[in-house]
């Protein structure tokens, strides 16, 4: 019976998910805000899709304190499921969803996970180094790293690597993906929007930002610049800027707050310095200026539109200011939390939620602009034990549905005090027991009406037989799990490293496991999940050292022994055969006795760099990866930029791939990282 109920329940998740048309969200003020000189950008909160009602659809919205994600109804204002991911509480995560594509990123831990939509659990995880950003898409995701210049594209089914990192060098302002996928980054070095896909950088877009702190939103799936140091707009295309717009009264130093993304093509901005609500619409070429009057001094969270109504979280009061584009007023803002704290926005198909991600509280609000609640999981009251509640949770100004307590009779039951129910609003308080008010008939008794009193018979106690002690029986303690099997370490393209496991026989739902790594020196790390996937970053690896890998599994009952795998950052390589018979031309490195001759290796994938060692003619070396680098011709007159690293006597660096067998013969093997 449970199990057809649990049946049940995921039928209708994946019909409610599947109804929604698809449109990439992102949530997580913290994990998508990023502070620049002068400009503040909050990077967002969603694509919404039309053609939904007001009430249909789902949303998946975190709680910081528990370290969870829930699935949200807002039809029902209840949630749907809970999933939390161990090591995450305290840490606000970064949720990006697009129809059955749930991502949850962890900037604290730099942990990304996968949810499984369908099993209503985690799914596939890897591990980056913490401060790395996710920025998703409708048909694309990336891994940014803002610090040093890198954007590494990922597969959104299994997180795993697309092509080699691509390197963005300069100071860049916070990045977009289109609706085809392809990742812009703005520069402020040169004032250039930058294209970026799995195949490198494409061809950059002056937008006349040198020395501006920028963003990239993403309008009806085209980017659009916002420059915050000039005040300015610019809609992009593949080949330039389509229009450019100033923003009234944005001067040098505002404080802007923009959305990653909105699905029309209006581009809702607030400026928190010069207290100004902009309303840019990129398909008529217009700007709307309105006067954003909070007392000063206010929080102020990433705009969002929906409709024709702009919504600004405050985060200093706890609730949303609402302005209305076809009636041009504000009208009355409402509450998420009541109180100081973070607000996450998430637009979502017609409609958008504001999540207090420091507590149960949410709100839906429809195409019709009314505010609806939504409980997230239902509070505990203090000294309860947390259990789950098939009703859902209570929303604010309803009645819980409490079953009765009937009070402790003598004789009936167990003696002690009557617990009493906390009578539910508009319920008058009345004792348990017999009533002693005025106007309220007795029991009847043995007293006589004519006030006459007469004698009760003494009665002999009927003796008690002698009751047999009982034992109560005890549930015994959960016992450790056993070890996780078929650990498996697999290493992958760019020097990261893929662990799988078999879960321990008879392993419970609420089963984690920690993943610890280390290399036997000064490289090592760990990482909490509840997937038997993870992939670990190659920036937490040290390329071409071999890590051993230990999975232990966590329940109630305890820890599990460790299993484990080892694997090499970067694979163990390939071998090459040195042919320097056609480098006679060489200027620095010629062959004139062939049986001497050798191939210098090289630092880096230049002739200028540092020799450091060599492979004598015809010997066998081992490669690992290829790496682009200076134009090498051999006597043939065929040329190749492509390097390979490889190791030779102990040593390793860098030669020619014509030197290892041919131009082609460095596909071979992997890009380096």
């Amino acid at each position: 019976m449970l199990g057809s109920l649990q049946n049940l329940a995921r039928r209708t998740v994946r019909a409610l998910l599947a109804r929604r048309t698809p449109g990439r969200t992102i949530a997580g003020g913290l994990a998508a805000t990023l502070l620049l000189a002068g400009v503040a950008f909050v990077a967002g909160k969603g694509i919404a899709s039309a053609g939904f009602s007001t009430h249909a659809g789902t949303a998946w919205l975190g709680t910081t304190p528990r370290g969870s994600v829930t699935l949200v109804d807002a039809t029902s204002g209840r949630p749907s499921a809970e999933i939390v991911l161990p090591g995450t509480a305290g840490h606000r995560l970064q949720i990006s969803q697009d129809g059955d594509t749930i991502l949850v990123y962890d900037p604290s831990t730099g942990v990304l996970t996968k949810i499984d939509s369908g099993r209503l659990t985690a799914g596939p995880a890897r591990a980056t180094v913490p401060g790395v950003r996710l920025v998703a898409g409708a048909k694309a995701a990336y891994l940014v790293d803002y610090g040093a210049g890198t954007a590494q594209r990922i597969d959104l089914a299994t997180l795993e690597n697309v092509g080699p990192v691509i390197r963005v060098p300069g100071h860049l302002g916070t990045a977009g993906v289109d609706g085809q996928g392809t990742l812009w980054v703005p520069r402020s070095d040169d004032g250039m929007a930058v294209p970026v896909t799995s195949n490198g950088l494409g061809t950059p877009v002056d937008v006349q930002g040198r020395g501006s702190s920028m963003a990239v939103s993403i309008v009806g799936g085209r980017p659009v610049v916002v420059d915050g140091t000039k005040g300015r707009v610019s809609v992009l295309t593949a080949t330039g800027v389509a229009w450019s717009a100033a923003l009234p009264g944005a001067g040098s130093g505002a404080a802007l707050l923009a959305p990653s993304a909105q699905d029309k093509g209006r581009l809702p901005l607030v400026d928190k310095a010069g207290g100004r609500l902009f309303v840019v619409d990129t398909d008529a070429h217009k700007v709307r200026a309105v006067r954003l009057d909070t007392g000063g001094g206010h929080d102020l969270g990433a705009p969002a539109m929906n409709g024709d109504r702009v919504y600004v979280p405050d985060q200093t009061t706890g609730s949303v200011l609402v302005y209305s584009t076809s009636r041009n007023t504000w009208e009355p803002s409402f509450p998420v939390s009541g109180k100081a704290g973070p607000i996450d926005t998430l637009p979502q198909n017609d409609a958008v939620y504001f999540n207090d991600t420091e507590s149960s509280h949410a709100v839906m609000v429809g195409a019709d602009g009314t505010p609806r609640p939504v409980r997230k999981f239902t509070p505990a009251q203090p000294g309860a034990k947390k259990s789950p509640s098939p009703a859902g949770p209570v929303l604010p100004g309803s009645t819980p549905s409490v079953p009765a307590i009937r009070p402790s009779v003598p004789g009936s039951g167990p003696s002690g005090p009557v617990t009493r129910r906390t009578p539910g609003p508009g319920v008058p308080s009345r004792p348990y027991g017999k009533s002693t008010s005025p106007g309220i008939p007795t029991t009847p008794s043995d007293t006589p009406t004519d006030g006459t009193s007469t004698p009760t018979p003494p009665t002999t106690p009927t003796p008690t037989p002698p009751t047999t002690p009982t034992t109560q029986p005890t549930t015994p303690a959960p016992e450790p799990p056993g070890a996780p099997t078929g650990v498996d370490a697999a290493p992958q393209p760019g020097g990261s490293i893929r662990v799988s496991w078999t879960p321990p026989s008879g392993a419970p739902k609420n089963i984690s496991y920690t993943v610890s790594y280390t290399d036997g020196g000064d490289s090592s790390g760990s990482v909490q999940t509840t997937s038997t996937v993870l992939t670990v970053d190659a920036t937490r690896l040290v390329f071409l050292r071999t890590y051993t890998f230990s999975v232990t599994a966590h329940t109630d009952g305890g820890d599990s022994p460790a299993a484990t795998a080892k694997a090499r950052s970067g694979g163990d390589g390939k071998s090459f055969t040195v042919d320097v018979s056609k480098t006679t031309t060489d200027p620095v490195n010629p062959c004139t006795d062939l049986p001497n001759c050798r191939a210098t290796m090289r630092q880096d994938p230049t002739h200028d760099s540092a020799a450091t060692g060599e492979a004598p003619q015809g010997s066998t070396v081992v490669g690992y990866c290829h790496k682009d680098g200076q134009s090498i011709g051999d006597d043939d007159g065929v040329r190749s930029t492509q390097w390979v690293l490889i190791e030779s006597g102990g040593k390793r660096g860098y030669v020619s791939t014509l030197w290892l067998g041919g131009a082609n013969a460095y596909q071979s093997v992997w890009p380096c990282p």
